[in-house]
């Protein structure tokens, strides 16, 4: 029976010193030097102790919760399957990409549009003197 004794009397356990200390000092009405002792920290290293409980006074401070066990798996990002596209079947410009991403609430930077021509190795379009003419609208007038 005195060793199941011991266990609550003599907690080797830090967070269950670091509870019956907190616990001597907060509501049973010790003093620090007490507490200390009770918990076997020295006063000084209690009053550190009893600074960060105050900071967060919450049962995690004893028994923090466990980290994952892993890191969050992002979704795979739809935006480089659809600037291939726009650009090997419709022909389209950096800048209409850009465009037609925004239109689709998928906006992308022209550095990042780039970055996905130059790991596909896609070659750059022609200037637009040797393609279609561009079309003049009145709203490019204004």
């Amino acid at each position: 029976m005195e060793s199941r004794s011991a266990f609550f009397t003599q907690p080797d356990y830090r967070p269950m010193r670091q509870y019956e200390a907190l616990r001597a000092y907060l509501h049973e009405g010790c003093s620090i030097e007490e507490a200390a002792q009770r918990g076997g920290y020295t006063p000084g290293s209690f009053r550190n102790l009893l600074t960060r409980f105050r900071k967060t006074p919450s049962p995690f401070f004893f028994w923090p919760q466990p980290e994952s066990s892993g890191a969050a798996v992002k979704p795979p990002d739809p935006r480089p399957a659809q600037i291939l596209a726009l650009r090997t079947e419709q022909g389209l410009t950096i800048y209409e990409i850009q465009d037609a991403l925004k239109k689709q609430k998928m906006p992308a930077s022209l550095g990042y549009i780039h970055g996905i021509f130059q790991k596909e190795n896609l070659p750059r379009l022609p200037r637009r003197a040797a393609r279609a003419p561009r079309t003049v609208t009145a709203a490019s007038w204004i």
